[in-house]
């Protein structure tokens, strides 16, 4: 059996495909801070991520947004 349940991680985020999306943003990050650390990961960075959403329950808006995507979102306001 899956601990944390998907049911359970849905209730925190919202829906699956958002899930989905925040969890392998959140494992990227992870796995990025490992590599430029040295570390070595005692679990994949997914599990990390996922048992870091249900225990802090970190929401969409809490994961960084990565530059691109912020100098997109400026771009389309200042045309606006």
């Amino acid at each position: 059996m899956l601990y944390p349940t998907l049911e359970s991680l849905v209730d925190i985020i919202g829906n699956r495909y958002l899930l989905v999306n925040v969890t392998a943003k959140r494992a990227r990050e992870i796995a990025n801070a490992a590599a430029e650390n040295g570390e070595k990961l005692e679990y994949k960075p997914v599990k990390i991520a996922v048992q870091q959403i249900y225990e802090e329950g970190i929401a969409p808006a809490a994961v960084a947004e990565e530059p691109a995507e912020a100098e997109a979102e400026e771009a389309v306001e200042a045309a606006e």
